[in-house]
Order: structure tokens, then sequence, then C-alpha cells
């Protein structure tokens, strides 16, 4: 939408642990120019209260959006909702660089902002740092968002945060390459992984490679993707038990492994899989990618591309499936806001009530999911043209990971996959001790769950 990539990954570090994203720390990528100034990125720290004539100064926090037009956007917003009524002044802290920290540190000693946007976790709730929206959204409003987005900013049903953006992650395929070893028809419900590798070998000549998925040569998307695509959820949002420890998993592995030997994945490239520079110069036939860079993939090899949500993975039989992640920021109001009730106001009027302005935020500098229904059926933007099929299979396939899936739970199945794919360690061995080490994790983690409101 992901938003600058660092922190657009973060959110994937929380849900999927490892993809970005979810973390790595990468940069911006390329974007199609905006008509709007260039905005010059300066942390603006957030003050203590002051005069404003009548009214209270709320302070409201984002991570700094590395597309052009976003800083000029969100000021011009908060002021115009500050001259529409008398109670209030909204105020914009915009952070570079590390921002979860900041939010985390300002939490923890009780002087946060009165808005902020995040990737929720648990312990915002159970350490009643942010206030429940239930009774702020309603619930027509709830269905006029995809289900995944309330879910996004849910904790056991209950609603703490209303969905910013969000993004989801695929497949970009160069058609005219493809066209040139007989595959570029494409169907993109007609293919599965087999036939994205069969692609990757076939397209590769000279230096143009056939299949980018990271410059750490793939790993981690078949940790993140390609192994939910088998049908194995690695936390079952249902029964919320670990179920990676499978021989399906290990055939995911075993095949990705052997494939990576025909020297048809490009690594090294001068920009990661997050940015769309390696499949505009043709570097690369096929190429991992978020929805965040469509229009500077657009920009750079106009209509000959096409995107498509990860496919199913062959090795999961009749349990494969279409699959990628939803992520995104949320947005929450806090629990020591100077005024609670008037913060809801703003944050309802901004991303619930305001069709105009979530499309505008979404599409207007870099390409987002508008998280309301509405807002995206008069959204010309993701209703016509390469965008339509992108975002159609991603309301039909995309979900969101349990809460209980992050952090600590997910670390050892991490550096298990790193272990498998960098150091060639025997696979089943090393998912077993992996399993042991995420299960011990997870029944710490569900002990906090059990203690949160909600069912």
């Amino acid at each position: 939408m992901e938003i600058s990539r660092r922190n657009f990954l973060q959110a994937f570090a929380v849900g999927v642990a490892g993809t970005v994203l979810a973390a790595c720390a990468p940069k911006t990528p390329t974007q199609a120019p905006a008509a709007q100034a260039t905005p010059v990125p300066a942390e603006k720290k957030a003050e203590a209260p002051k005069p404003a004539g009548d009214k209270i100064v709320l302070t409201q926090w984002y991570h700094e959006y590395g597309e052009k037009g976003c800083l000029e956007a969100v000021t011009r917003i908060a002021q115009e909702y500050s001259d529409s009524q008398d109670k209030v002044t909204i105020e914009v802290g915009w952070f570079p660089g590390d921002y979860i920290p900041k939010v985390n540190a300002a939490l923890a000693a009780g002087d946060p902002p009165d808005l902020f946007e995040h990737h929720l976790d648990m312990d915002y709730v159970r350490n009643n740092y942010i206030v429940a929206l239930d009774d702020v959204v309603t619930a027509d409003e709830k269905a006029d968002f995809l289900d995944a987005f309330v879910q996004y900013g849910s904790l056991k049903g209950k609603l703490y945060g209303v969905t910013v953006v969000a993004d989801f992650q695929g497949l970009y395929y160069r058609k005219s390459f493809l066209d040139e070893v007989g595959m570029g028809n494409i169907d993109p419900y007609d293919w599965d992984w087999n036939k994205v590798f069969e692609a990757g070998e076939k397209a590769t000549s000279g230096r143009r490679k056939g299949l980018f998925l990271g410059n750490e040569g793939g790993g981690p998307c078949m940790r993140d993707y390609g192994v939910v695509n088998a049908g194995i959820w690695r936390l079952n949002p249902e029964t919320l038990e670990l179920d990676f420890n499978s021989d399906v998993t290990v055939q995911v592995f075993d095949q990705f492994r052997e494939y990576a030997k025909k020297n048809t994945l490009l690594q090294g490239a001068p920009m990661d899989w997050w940015d769309p520079s390696s499949f505009n110069q043709g570097l690369c036939a096929i190429q991992w990618g978020g929805l965040w860079q469509a229009p500077g993939t657009k920009a750079g090899v106009a209509d000959d591309f096409f995107m498509t949500i990860f496919p199913p993975h062959p090795a999961g039989g009749d349990k494969a499936k279409f699959w990628s992640e939803f992520g995104g920021w949320c947005e929450s109001v806090t629990t020591k806001s100077k005024d609670v009730e008037e913060a809801t106001k703003y944050l309802h009027w901004q991303w619930v009530e305001n069709i105009d302005w979530q499309n505008e935020y979404s599409t207007a500098y870099g390409f987002h999911i508008p998280a309301r229904k509405s807002a995206r059926e008069v959204n010309k933007n993701v209703t016509e043209g390469y965008a339509k099929t992108m975002f159609e299979m991603a309301e039909k396939y995309a979900t969101i990971m349990p809460k209980l899936w992050g952090g600590a739970v997910t670390t050892p199945w991490n550096d298990a996959v790193t272990e498998i794919f960098k150091n060639n360690a025997d696979i089943k061995p090393t998912l077993d001790k992996a399993f042991e080490q995420c299960q011990k994790e997870l029944e710490i983690k569900k002990k906090y769950w059990d203690e949160l409101p909600g069912a």
C-alpha cells in the first residue's frame, strides 16, 4: 500500500512474520509522479496542548508515507476538519524512520497522541491503550467494509481500529517476455506455482532471469505464500493451532530448493522485490511484488504487464488455493486522549464518513485498496483497466492471518526456513524443531489472548 515500504512491511512482520509485509526495511518503491508538490519529510514531534482560541488541540500521528503528496494531503484534511467546527484543532505528527517504536514508547510513557495509525497489537488492548470502537462504527457501516478489513482492526470480535489503507501481494507478469516462450496468454485463474516455475525457466535468456522472488533467493516468498497456496495455513484461523509441520510443507520446500538450482532466479538485483525497477528494466519476466508497485510498473512498461494474486500450489492437492494476505494500517484513538469523544468524532468523519477522502488517499498518490466498498464502487482507478482483476482476486481470495501468528510465535519458523534455504538444512527435522519452539511461544500468547475482552 503497504505507504513507505519500511513500515508497510512491518505490518507483515506482525501478520505473516517474515514478509517484509511485512519485516525488513526497504525504501519507497518507484511510483508514477503525482500532481502535487514533493513533500519535504521532517519529523514533527507532538507538542504539549496549547491554546487555539477556545479549541483543544488533538494530535494525530502518521508514519512517513513515501508517496508524493501524502504529507500535504493529511495536513490539508486536518485543517479542513479544524475549520469545520469550533471545538478542536487537529495537528499532524509525521514520523520518518522507525515509527512503531516511537508510538510504543509514547503509549508506555502515558503521553501518546490522541489518534494514531498502527498495525493492531494485542498489547495495545491488554494495556488499555486504545479505545474500543464498536459504539462508534455502526453495524451498517461495518458491513460496508470488506470483512477482512474489519478483522484487521479487531481482536476477538471487538473493533479497535478502522482500516485506513490496505494492500496485498502477488506476481507481476511481463506479457511480451512470456509471449516469446508461448506463455503470454495469461488467464489469471489458470495459473499455479508449477506453471510459474515453468514460465520462469523458459523465459530465462541471457541477462534476463525468468523469476524474481527477492534477493534472498525466494525462500521468504515460499515461506509466506507458497506454503499457504498449498493449503497449509501455518496457524489455522479456525482452530488457532499450528499446522505447518506437514509433508506438504516439506514437498513445497524440497521442490523449490531443487528449482533454485536451475539458475532461473534473479538475485543481487539493485532493488529488491518490493520495487518495480528490476521488472521495468527487463531483468526478469515474473516478479513477486505488492499492489503499491502497480503505478510505477505502469509508468515503466505501459500495458506490458499483468498482476495476479499468488496462485495455488499443486503440492496441496485439492486443498491448494489462491491466496494472499491483506496488510496495511488502521487508525485508533488512545484512551489517554485529551478528549476521547472529539477524537473519535474526527476518526469517524475522516475514515468512515468521508468517501471522497478515502478514495483520494488510497489512489491519488500511491495505490491501495480503499477500505469501504462504497468508496471503491465509485473509484475508476480500481474498477477499470489492469486494477480491476487484481482487486477482484484480492477481495475473493485474500485474508488476514490470525493475530496470534506474529512476534515470538513465528521466529522459530522464520529461522527454520532460513536454515533450509540458505544452509541446506534437512527439511523435516528442521521443521520438527521449529514446530516445538513455536508451540511453546503460542501457548504463552494464548494465555494473553484468553485475557482479552470479547468472544
